[in-house]
C-alpha cells in the first residue's frame, strides 16, 4: 500500500510486470500508473506511521522506492548487477539506513538518501525520435 495524496494504492508485481491501483467502494479495481519492470518484486516497510514501497526487478540495477513524503519514485543502487533482492528492512533508529537481503550475495546495508528516478524511454519511442 502506498499513500498518494488522499488515496491508497496497492502494488502487485510478478513475471508480467507491475500493476498498481485501488479498489473503490463499489469493489471495482481502478488502475493507476506503475513503473515498467518485468520479473519484479514488491516489498513494503514502515517507520512510525510512514509506509514505504520498494520495487525491484531482475532487469534493473536499482531498487525503486516510494517514499511517503515524495510523490514520485526514487531509486537506490543495488550492490551488484546480479543482486536479486529477497527482503528489505528499514532501520528503526536511523532514517537514512536500510537493510537489503539478497539471494546468495548477503545483506547490503544502504546508508544515505535515495536519488530521483528517471524512467528510461522505451526503445520504440526512442527509435521514432531520431532524424535521418
Amino acid at each position: 500500500m502506498r499513500g498518494t495524496g488522499d488515496q491508497q494504492l496497492v502494488f502487485v508485481a510478478g513475471a508480467q510486470g507491475v500493476k498498481a491501483g485501488r479498489v473503490g467502494a463499489d469493489g471495482k479495481w481502478t488502475e493507476a500508473e506503475a513503473p515498467d519492470a518485468q520479473f519484479a518484486s514488491v516489498f513494503g516497510g514502515s517507520r512510525s506511521s510512514d509506509n514505504f514501497v520498494f520495487l525491484t526487478s531482475r532487469q534493473q540495477h536499482a531498487m525503486l522506492v516510494a517514499e511517503p513524503k515524495a510523490s514520485d519514485w526514487r531509486s537506490l543502487p543495488l550492490p551488484s548487477r546480479t543482486a536479486e533482492v529477497t527482503s528489505v528492512a528499514l532501520d528503526p533508529f536511523n532514517d537514512e539506513r536500510l537493510y537489503v537481503g539478497t539471494l546468495g550475495e548477503g545483506i547490503f546495508i544502504y546508508e544515505g538518501k535515495s536519488e530521483k528516478y528517471e524512467a528510461k524511454k522505451k526503445v520504440a519511442e526512442a527509435a521514432g525520435t531520431g532524424t535521418n
